[in-house]
């Protein structure tokens, strides 16, 4: 048997995983936060509404990866719905921050680079889509197994 054998079997790791990658994402995000208040005091006026529109994207993506968190980590009830939840969260936030960094340099004349925290916070949402999915994959495996067992055993003693 392979290491698809042992799929959902050992969800405590997974689910551990997944909840510590979705709160330093978070993190990431108030650190971003913090960092481009600090910064808002030097900025001209479109450079204002740029950082204000960033401000607000982070402490959005911020606060709704907590209880998205906290529900996967307290989910032993093999649930799908977390998993989807941060699986479409991660992507939504993917989509929001194309979209912001596409229309911000029309509105920023000092488009700046990306910095080490908005490369480290692409890396923790991706890291949360892969992560996610093997638990949505390890739950639907588990489910599909208890099913057929469920099925064999009925069959065997009708």
């Amino acid at each position: 048997m392979g290491p698809i054998a042992y799929v959902g079997y050992d969800r405590s790791l997974i689910i551990y995983i997944v909840t510590v990658l979705i709160f330093y994402t978070s993190g990431i995000c108030f650190a971003v936060v913090y960092q481009e208040i600090n910064e808002l005091g030097r900025e001209s006026v479109n450079d204002l509404v740029s950082s204000q529109i960033e401000i607000l994207f982070y402490i959005v993506a911020g606060i709704a990866y907590i209880p998205i968190g906290l529900w996967i980590h307290k989910n032993r009830k093999n649930e799908v719905t977390p998993y989807v939840m941060a699986i479409t969260g991660a992507l939504g936030v993917i989509v929001l921050y194309i979209a912001y960094k596409t229309f911000v340099p029309s509105l920023d004349s000092s488009y700046e680079d990306l910095g080490a925290l908005d490369i480290l916070g692409r890396i923790l949402v991706v890291a949360i889509i892969v992560a996610g999915s093997y638990g949505l994959y390890s739950i639907i495996t588990l489910k599909k197994k208890t099913l057929e067992s469920l099925r064999y055993y009925i069959i065997l003693y009708p």
